[in-house]
């Protein structure tokens, strides 16, 4: 896509506070959303993978699908982490070490915490 125009559910955030920000205000109200992710060598603001995806953890969101925008962006589809889902170890880990440090949102411990209940902390994804 040419420009500036987004597709529908598309959500710029300059960095990683940002999209904290637009995550603690929309997550309950959204079902997913294309968060624009600047492309390896662009100068475009964006929080980089590591922080998109460690934010959305925070608020019990994952991520999944990506799309191509144009030469500087990129998109990556986060949404609300469903009921069933199992966690991957590297989400694991991540959402430990945000526990740790005191990140975890209300949200997001919630969806730790159950998943820790019900066995699918520990189960490998299908």
């Amino acid at each position: 896509m040419p420009g500036d125009t987004l597709p529908p559910h598309a959500v710029e955030a300059a960095d990683r506070a940002a999209w904290r920000r637009w995550l603690s205000r929309h997550q309950g109200q959204a079902n997913g959303v294309w968060l624009v992710m600047a492309r390896k060598g662009s100068d475009h603001e964006a929080p980089t993978l590591d922080e998109a995806i460690d934010e959305a953890l925070c608020f019990g969101w994952i991520d999944s699908k990506q799309g191509r925008l144009d030469e500087r962006r990129s998109l990556l589809w986060f949404a609300p982490r469903k009921p069933k889902s199992a966690w991957s170890g590297p989400h694991q880990r991540r959402a430990e070490a945000l526990e740790a440090a005191g990140l975890m949102q209300p949200a997001g411990q919630a969806k730790v915490d159950e998943a820790r209940r019900s066995g699918l902390w520990h189960k490998p994804p299908a």
